[in-house]
């Protein structure tokens, strides 16, 4: 946009939106082309009654219907658009649950767009919008005031996720469910889940900087999961910033240009106060004002900032990189230095690498200011994926606390703080991209790629918890920030293979924070591509497939975790690490137990009590005593059971073990429950939930609600055993847990044949008997009860042929399909009222 946003200016661009010619216009309108024509050049202004025909006919929408028909009547044609006020709530009382913070910099200008895309994504059929244009043009921007202005339009509000640092497109679902305060977890499709959290939600979705997720080699994937939120998640809209289209069909183009400004032939000669008229120079005021606050516009200084504006044609980013150098050079500076690439800013040919287009020129004139060892360090500060801190920066890079702050200062590192935490660092994407060839070109990226492995090794060797460590909380805190740097860190020197002996040692190390935050589909597939390079290190090996073995049996990977676990226990035993193998031989009796091989299993325990009963660990007793509990409810033997759950139990409270407390209170309810004693059991599996839910615990959370549901099941309160059914399969599908899905289908498919949908019940019984048996798991006598009797009421139910009908169906079910029935079973429950 060359000249101010005007009225006539909005008129063409909402013809343009409603794809009118004037002759159209003008015939909708009953007046002659010559008049639409003088309107839309501010030679003339419209009535009142044809102000409000054209709103009519341009549908403008309602909240900016009075401006529009105010605007038409002004005298001067010289006022700009009008801001989109913000949306009013359809209800105070159904707040919307998600709403983007308002961006700290005040948007300059922008207003037709703002209403334009308000119109486009809150009226009519249009689900996905694209806003698109050469990078630093403030898509971001843009998007950012639409998702804070339009969360009240939506009843769950709006989402903001940053793609900037993605290179994967597994952890584009991820990002969405941590702005929806969820986490992916297990073994289940990322995309399959995040289909699950989006499907009945009514909000407005905003992608941004998606454009380098539509390389060649990612492109296919990443459309693919635009489609499938489109396809399953009815009631959201996408807002996506890209340079490139998607090439959707129904995908609506946006094109976001620069910030109004002046013609470059008139910049030498125009006046401070008609240069403050354009939005671009008020940009630059409103940046230059923040590195220096006496900075203002004079006789002296206008023209030359107006040129700095249209040589950059308006482009924001371009014009706050180029406003943060008024401390050392004069805006006459500015202009020249930008004068020399300004054929760079205009680059439109497809075939330039995308961040190479528009904005290089800005980046090659802050590149050339600096002193040699500035663009060293700045070089190699891009090998950080995400933000870092000053330690990382000094280890890794070479650069200290001062060279952060003059990089800062210049406006090239970003510093951000939240409360007491101290300052991380961050580059902006595109920038990280351009010193990234800059770091090839002076041959120095293997080498910094092999620094940064060396450091993350050693902070993760120093903060990761280790394989005996009891309550991981503070270690995983501590590891959170890091999680992008440590990928990296793993992807250059596992899956490239630059060197596979210290990413398997990295990997190993990562174990158990891989399993405490319930990644365990992740961490598996790391340690899979470490186990290999381990041939010569026992003590790495021994490690990586203890890990490997838990993280399998929590996936329901059984047969793959039993090969594991008898690895690790003969490295284990050939380095003589008794602690370590007494802990491995828990796990492996547990997944034993699991898989009904309990000779197997007490076996493991009993060799591990003699160990700790002997090294006097007070703790591990304590653990071996619940996990024996566990066998001894598999085997029926219930009063056993109650003696070492409840023996297991005053140990942890003794010992103030709250991690370990609910899994003994679970145990302890299993066991009363094979008494009889239901009362008891409820209370002890309310306590286990309750405590789970404290400690943040989702796999505890599902564990204690599964019990919760088949103890209802039991007694035929069905309608209360729906509810916890269905609160724990939500929460094993996000885990990828196979085995807990498939106990809560158990549980659902009873309810459903109690409830009256014998079908439904038959079908999934089928689904859990087949694939029970791929992971060769076994239930407890408990679980089969209820089993046995919903299969004994759905035969008195149904006649044989429909019964064996259900039972073919059901058998063939794939996983997806067996949920998605299991949901549909509960949604129709729901809506009978039976599950109220």
């Amino acid at each position: 946009m060359s000249e101010q946003s005007t009225f006539g200016q909005w008129i063409k661009r909402l013809r343009a939106a409603r794809d009118l010619t004037q002759e159209q216009l003008a015939e909708e309108a009953a007046c002659a082309v010559q008049t639409v024509r003088s309107f839309e050049s501010g030679a003339r202004r419209p009535s009142r009654e044809m102000a409000e025909r054209l709103a009519d006919i341009l549908q403008v929408p309602d909240a900016f219907r009075a401006q529009f028909i105010d605007l038409a009547r002004r005298r001067t044609d010289a006022d700009a658009v009008p801001a989109a006020p913000t949306a009013t709530a359809v209800n105070p009382e159904d707040a919307p649950r998600f709403r983007p913070a308002l961006p700290l910099t005040t948007l300059i200008g922008r207003q037709t767009e703002l209403i334009e895309l308000t119109q486009l994504l809150t009226v009519g059929p249009t689900r996905l919008v694209t806003l698109v244009g050469p990078g630093g043009m403030g898509k971001s921007r843009l998007a950012g005031q639409l998702a804070h202005d339009l969360a009240d339009h939506f009843a769950h509000g709006a989402l903001w996720i940053s793609l900037a640092a993605v290179s994967q497109i597994d952890a584009i679902p991820a990002l969405i469910a941590e702005a929806m305060g969820e986490q992916l977890r297990g073994a289940a499709l990322p995309t399959t889940q995040v289909r699950a959290l989006l499907a009945e939600r009514n909000l407005l979705l905003v992608l941004d900087n998606f454009e380098h997720l539509l390389d060649v080699s990612l492109a296919d994937r990443a459309i693919e999961l635009i489609e499938q939120i489109l396809l399953f998640a009815p009631e959201v809209r996408l807002l996506i910033t890209s340079r490139e289209r998607l090439r959707l069909q129904v995908e609506r183009i946006y094109t976001v240009d620069g910030l109004s400004t002046p013609r470059l032939r008139r910049a030498a000669s125009i006046s401070p106060e008609e240069a403050a008229g354009f939005d671009a120079v008020i940009l630059f005021l409103e940046r230059a004002r923040q590195v220096d606050r006496q900075f203002a516009l004079n006789a002296t200084n206008s023209g030359d900032v107006a040129r700095v504006c249209a040589l950059l044609q308006g482009m924001p980013l371009g014009i706050e990189l180029a406003a943060a150098w008024v401390r050392m050079l004069t805006p006459r500076e500015i202009a020249d230095e930008i004068a020399g690439s300004i054929d760079f800013l205009a680059v439109a040919d497809r075939k330039t690498a995308l961040r190479h287009r528009s904005i290089r020129a800005v980046f090659d004139h802050s590149w050339e200011m600096l002193e040699a060892c500035e663009r060293q360090q700045l070089a190699r500060l891009a090998i950080f994926r995400g933000s870092f801190d000053r330690s990382a920066a000094q280890a890794v890079a070479g650069v200290s606390l001062p060279g952060l702050v003059a990089l800062v200062d210049k406006s090239l590192v970003r510093a951000t703080t939240a409360g007491n935490t101290a300052a991380r660092y961050d580059l902006h994407e595109l920038l990280r991209r351009y010193l990234l060839d800059k770091l090839e070109l002076a041959g120095e990226l293997d080498a910094i790629e092999a620094l940064r492995l060396q450091y993350y090794s050693a902070f993760a060797q120093q903060h990761a918890p280790s394989l005996l460590e009891g309550d991981a909380r503070q270690r995983l805190a501590s590891l959170e920030p890091e999680q992008a740097n440590l990928r990296a860190a793993l992807e250059w020197s596992l899956g490239q293979r630059r060197d596979p002996a210290t990413g398997a040692q990295l990997a190993a190390t990562l174990g158990r924070h891989w399993y405490h935050t319930e990644q365990w589909r992740e961490g598996r597939e790391w340690l899979l591509q470490a186990a290999p390079h381990v041939a010569n290190e026992p003590l790495t090996e021994a490690l990586i497939h203890t890990n490997l073995a838990e993280l399998s049996h929590s996936l329901s990977e059984h047969r793959e975790a039993v090969a594991s676990f008898e690895c690790a226990i003969a490295r284990w035993r050939q380095l003589k690490r008794p602690d370590e193998l007494a802990w491995t031989l828990v796990q492996a009796g547990a997944l034993a137990n699991t898989m009904g091989r309990f000779e197997t299993a007490a076996a493991y325990f009993d060799e591990a009590l003699g160990h700790y009963r002997q090294a006097q660990n007070e703790v591990r007793i304590a653990v071996v005593l619940s996990h024996s509990a566990s066998a001894a409810i598999s085997r029926s033997r219930y009063e056993e059971a109650v003696r070492l759950a409840s023996e297991a139990l005053v140990r942890f409270r003794e010992l103030n073990r709250q991690e370990n407390l609910a899994i003994a209170l679970n145990l302890l309810g299993r066991a009363r429950l094979g008494l009889g004693e239901t009362a008891p059991a409820i209370e002890l599996f309310q306590e286990a939930l309750a405590l789970s839910q404290r400690r943040g615990s989702k796999a505890g959370v599902m564990w204690a609600s599964l019990n919760l549901g088949l103890t209802y099941a039991l007694e035929g309160e069905f309608a209360s055993a729906g509810v916890h059914y269905q609160l724990a399969l939500d929460g094993y599908i996000n885990l990828g847990k196979r085995g807990g899905i498939l106990a809560v289908i158990d549980g659902l498919a009873a309810v459903g044949v109690g409830c009256g949908c014998p079908v439904e019940g038959v079908e999934l019984l089928a689904f859990t008997t087949q694939h029970r048996q791929e992971i060769d798991e076994q239930l407890t006598p408990q679980e089969e009860m209820m089993r046995q009797r919903a299969f004994d009421h759905s035969h008195l139910l149904l006649d044989p042929h429909t019964w064996e009908s259900a039972w073919q169906c059901g058998g063939a079910f794939t996983i997806e399909r067996g949920v998605a029935q299991a949901r549909a079973l509960m949604r129709s429950l729901d809506a009978r009222g039976v599950l109220q």
